[in-house]
């Protein structure tokens, strides 16, 4: 069986975005090295999941 012949649900979607969101943060190596970046993906990827209606303004 193939894992990507099932689609995600929205649960799974906005799951993985989060994670996606809390592996960035715990990129010390990036936050040290390039703060501005660091910050500028973290926006990027909140924003991002805020378009897809994944998470709301307050989360």
């Amino acid at each position: 069986m193939n894992a990507f012949s099932d689609p995600m649900t929205p649960a799974q979607c906005r799951l993985a975005a989060v994670n996606r969101w809390f592996d960035t943060y715990d990129n010390h190596a990036l936050r040290r090295h390039c703060p501005s970046t660091y910050h500028d993906e973290l926006l990027r990827q909140a924003d991002e999941m805020d378009r897809q209606r994944l998470i709301d303004w307050t989360e």
